[in-house]
């Protein structure tokens, strides 16, 4: 019965796809995603990971992935790499831009995903690593001679033995395995532990010499280690024994070594109480004192990229819009990078190229490329066949006052065909964390809210991030009080404006 009705429910969403009107549920389930992206050494080819939903009558399960590629320089369309039905991931290019890297289960006798290699001249992708435990996060070394990764320690035969007798039982905080650093030779596949340490490995870059990594890792497994006490250590590939490059305290996010290896960047917490990883600090490898260059800023860090030895490409939540800066690291001064209304969450730079993943209020995920003149452009159009007549709610940044007199932002969608003057329901649609933030985005819940008569507020309350650190430590000492205050303020005042029905 639920196979016929999910049937049903795909014929229904051909056919509303091309029928006049806002956002339905039939055409937002069919939207595809891209997330994962990388550009060639030379910035002239991209490769993207798409998200594909399922069709009705497969089985149950998370959405498809398939791997694209794009011509940059010069312009060439999109075309599929892997198989449609399938999940692979985490696509790299080599350094020298010959191959495609990516994360996948093939074998029907492992179960665990493994690094694959795609020539990009023609050909079938070949499985490089078999490491019993799969492949969690992996990077190329800048000489194309390696591929190091992460995955947890395989298990023991004793340990093996119990597993296959039933004795597979979870203990929290005991039986977590944690994870470890593993070198892979691309010539030949043979692997071995890169680091002599039991600390957890969290997540990992290279150095420019292809000898060392920087890591952040843990004492202990578990999450709440993860969150909050982890910390970044230097390790040459002869040593083995990873030092602390620096003290840290609280989250730690992103990082990423400079291209003559004399610094570290990386996003972390302030202190101990940030709630996010947004402060933009540098640090001498293999070991110094962290400098911060945010300084005063109201917005909070969310990915970064070398551009040269002393420039930082960053990009920043500046309330509810993405900003990318071109950042000097002696003075901290920043100018514009790329410009576009683009709500960003990830982007990749080589050569003279930039792009990124996102949406803006007008148009769903997909793959966004630079101009000449700095501008950020459309390059897919995967899915420009559902919103062709697809009538989209306006989207905009208001502001109110907040509890206190602290002014407080969001983002409201106006119902479809809005008239001035009349009233409407209000849904209060308010993001999770509670350091989310509510983008100027695309958002299939706000837009089918608004085809429905709906007007939609997004409130980015105290304790939000994009605002800096003071701002999303607001509610501190507070939660569900002022920063509730802060949404009530905000109904009140587009009630005030005669938008909505206070009934409603």
């Amino acid at each position: 019965m639920v196979r016929v009705v999910a049937g049903l429910i795909g014929l229904v969403s051909l056919a509303v796809a091309g029928v006049a009107g806002g956002l339905t549920p039939e055409v937002a389930i069919q939207f595809t995603g891209v997330s994962d992206i990388a550009l060639s050494p030379d910035g002239t080819r991209a490769v993207y990971l798409l998200s594909v939903p399922r069709d009705p009558l497969d089985a149950p399960g998370d959405d498809y992935h398939e791997i694209w590629t794009l011509g940059i320089d010069p312009p060439q369309p999109p075309r599929r790499l892997t198989a449609p039905k399938g999940n692979p991931s985490s696509p790299e290019f080599s350094p020298d831009g010959q191959t495609i890297s990516f994360v996948d289960q093939r074998d029907a006798h492992n179960k665990k995903k493994q690094v694959f290699l795609l020539p990009m001249n023609g050909g079938e992708a070949r499985g490089l690593t078999t490491h019993k435990a799969g492949v969690g996060a992996y990077h190329w070394s800048p000489d194309g001679q390696w591929i190091a990764f992460i995955a947890k320690e395989p298990l023991s035969e004793e340990e093996q033995a119990d597993k296959d007798d039933g004795r597979d039982w979870t203990i929290v905080g005991e039986s977590d395995r944690g994870g470890r650093l593993w070198l892979t030779r691309v010539s030949d596949g043979e692997t071995a532990p890169a680091l002599d340490s039991p600390l957890v490995i969290r997540d990992f870059c290279w150095t420019p010499d292809s000898q060392g990594f920087v890591i952040r890792a843990t004492e202990q497994p578990g999450v709440d280690q993860d969150m909050m006490y982890s910390r970044l250590y230097h390790a040459t590939r002869a040593e083995k024994t990873p030092t602390l490059v620096c003290e840290t305290a609280g989250k730690l996010g992103p990082f990423t070594a400079s291209s003559d290896g004399a610094h570290l960047a990386y996003l972390g917490a302030a202190d101990i109480s940030d709630p996010l990883p947004q402060t933009l600090f540098v640090v001498d490898l293999p070991q110094g004192e962290p400098r911060s260059l945010s300084g005063e800023r109201e917005a909070s860090g969310v990915a970064l990229q070398w551009l040269s030895e002393s420039e930082l490409a960053v990009l920043w939540h500046a309330g509810e819009k993405c900003v990318m800066e071109r950042t000097d690291v002696a003075s901290g001064k920043s100018q514009p990078l790329a410009e576009a209304e683009v709500a960003i969450s990830r982007f990749a730079i080589a050569g003279d190229h930039v792009i990124v993943s996102g949406s803006t209020p007008t148009t769903p995920s997909a793959l966004f490329v630079s101009t000449s003149e700095g501008s950020l452009v459309k390059a897919t159009s995967h899915n420009d066949v559902l919103t062709a007549d697809v009538d989209v709610a306006r989207r905009e940044v208001i502001e109110w006052k907040g509890a206190d007199n602290w002014p407080i932002y969001g983002v409201l969608t106006y119902p479809l065909g809005y008239k001035t003057g009349e009233t409407y329901p209000l849904v209060v649609y308010p993001h999770g964390g509670p350091e989310g933030v509510s983008l100027l985005d695309w958002s299939d819940r706000a837009q089918m809210l608004a085809a429905r008569g709906f007007a939609v507020l997004q409130p980015n309350y105290r304790g939000s991030g994009g605002r800096g650190v003071r701002f999303s430590k607001g509610d501190h000492d507070d939660l569900g009080g002022r920063e509730f205050d802060d949404i009530l303020a905000g109904i009140d005042m587009l009630a005030t404006r005669g938008m909505i029905d206070p009934q409603r």
